[in-house]
């Protein structure tokens, strides 16, 4: 079931991870990285549509989210979702955003 109508849409089964990535949390992912073990598998988990969190931040053009996953080792920034596209194709399509710089 949907929790938000937006285009990053909540999920029922939504991981912690995933949601702070959805609604752009910085201090929520800047706590969970300090004080969780992270892994690979955590960072590049996607929901149902495919997309990971670096995804969903990237869509909605969440800096300061973007700014800490950048540094995440074994981040895969290539993971394409559903519909094949990754985020950087998603960025390109979008006009080259400031963020992607």
């Amino acid at each position: 079931s949907v929790l938000n109508s937006s285009r990053n849409v909540l999920e029922e089964h939504d991981t912690k991870f995933l949601r702070v990535c959805k609604t752009g949390d910085v201090e929520a992912l800047w706590h969970m990285m300090q004080t969780e073990e992270l892994g690979p598998e955590v960072f590049n988990e996607a929901d149902s549509t495919g997309k990971t969190g670096l995804s969903h931040a990237n869509d909605k053009g969440y800096l300061g989210i973007l700014k800490l996953l950048v540094n995440v080792d074994n981040l895969d920034v290539n993971c394409a979702d559903n519909d094949g596209n990754t985020p950087l194709i998603v960025a390109a399509q979008a006009g080259a955003s400031p963020h992607l710089r």
